[in-house]
């Protein structure tokens, strides 16, 4: 597996992110499953990113509902 300095920086970020940040930690995996998948590394971005949909499967959109 070829590792490049964003993956490593990209795992460093998902790791640092809490239960309170899950949408944060969920994108920031599909950041990194999309650099192992051009990587060519199809093993780890399907592990990747199936953690990315399992915590995304748990939110709810936070995001404001417009006034009527």
């Amino acid at each position: 597996m070829v590792t490049t300095t964003g993956d490593g920086e990209l795992t460093d970020a998902a790791g640092r992110y809490g239960a309170d940040m899950a949408r944060s930690r969920s994108l920031t995996l599909i950041m990194l499953a999309q650099n192992h998948a051009r990587q060519g590394d199809f093993d780890e971005a399907t592990r990747v990113g199936a953690e990315a949909l399992d915590l995304a499967r748990d939110l709810g959109s936070v995001r404001p509902k417009p006034l009527t």
